[in-house]
């Protein structure tokens, strides 16, 4: 991280000296360029690098993870400059976070549990380690929807119909596949369907799938579809005892109510919603992500866009933490008194 400014300010000088001796004003002019560029070059290192990995699939991470470095991390931390890396999925940015390809990742915060404890996803390879969780930032909301011609009123009623549960192997199926376990149905008991949420939209709209799970960020970009189809579909709701069984079993969900004026439903929309994580190396210096994580609080304000619609606060900071805290996060918390100090 140091520089070598004098050495290259005497080189340039060297190329003044040396320019004397030659006769191509070009040669001089291109060379004493690229002295300064060196010199430049070494003098930036003195400045340490933040990479922040992020899904190129989902917009909210790309864009919460833009915020993070150019309006939060580079205005308020000296010597240090954050820049972005887009990854091919989420599950590519704790691999780019553990391998040292990246210092920060925003992932759900289950998917963070199921890569610690090598389920699903991951089944089969050794829990991954290496990475520790620094603040939960807004809900992505798991929502089962249904044709109101289908007659589904709860989760039950999904036995026997054409369901979309997802992608095939994504952690929206995962997140289908628990609920639905939870009330005791299996793929054996329902016509399982795989797809995206534009093509549920079409399906549900020409009547070829009943229902489907689709999890979303409320009041962003990616909800508008479920605006769009809201006079043309119901919400099922989870019960309070199936949420308390779910959550005993899958630490990483919280407890999320709908309100009925969003789409205009006739009551609340009780439901379960994973967490938006901000997750670091490990290795990272404690300081550094204390003071991160204290600029990231004191301007939250620039996740609060017209797009994001977003309100990151510390009360909500540590909902649905899945695994452990980084020292230098778990720091500031102590002091601000969401963490106690362990004696």
């Amino acid at each position: 991280m140091k520089t070598c400014t004098i050495l290259l300010l005497l080189i340039l000088t060297n190329i003044f000296v040396l320019s004397g001796c030659t006769k191509s004003e070009k040669i001089i002019e291109e060379k004493k360029e690229t002295a300064i560029e060196k010199i430049d070059s070494a003098e930036e290192t003195n400045t340490t690098e933040i990479v922040i990995s992020l899904d190129e699939s989902h917009t909210n991470f790309l864009e919460m993870g833009k915020i993070l470095a150019d309006d939060i991390i580079n205005p308020n931390l000296e010597s240090v400059k954050g820049s972005t890396h887009s990854s091919t999925s989420s599950l590519t940015s704790i691999y780019d976070l553990v391998n040292g390809h990246a210092d920060l990742a925003l992932v759900r915060n289950d998917l963070a549990y199921y890569a610690s404890h090598g389920l699903y996803l991951f089944e089969g390879d050794v829990p991954i380690t290496g990475f520790h969780g620094v603040a939960t930032l807004y809900s992505e909301v798991i929502q089962i929807i249904a044709r109101p011609e289908s007659g589904i009123q709860t989760v039950e009623d999904l036995s026997g119909k054409r369901v979309a549960v997802g992608d095939k192997d994504t952690i929206v199926e995962v997140n289908a596949k628990q609920i639905l376990n939870k009330h005791g149905i299996t793929y054996e008991d329902f016509e399982e369907k795989y797809m995206d949420r534009t093509e549920i939209a079409q399906k549900l709209q020409s009547g070829t799938i009943d229902a489907a799970f689709i999890t979303a960020g409320l009041g962003m970009d990616e909800d508008k579809l479920l605006k769009e189809l809201s006079d043309d579909i119901n919400f099922i709701s989870i019960t309070d005892e199936k949420i308390q069984e779910l959550q005993a079993e899958y630490p990483y969900y919280v407890t999320y109510t709908i309100p009925k004026d969003l789409y205009e439903t006739t009551s609340d929309v009780t439901t379960l919603a994973a967490k938006a994580l901000l997750i670091v190396n490990s290795s990272v210096d404690d300081d550094f992500v204390f003071e991160m994580t204290r600029a990231l609080f004191e301007n939250h304000e620039h996740f609060d866009n017209d797009r994001l619609k977003l309100h990151v606060t510390l009360d909500e900071v540590l909902e649905g933490m899945p695994i452990d805290v980084h020292p230098g996060a778990e720091r500031y918390y102590i002091e601000q008194q969401l963490i106690k100090e362990e004696d």
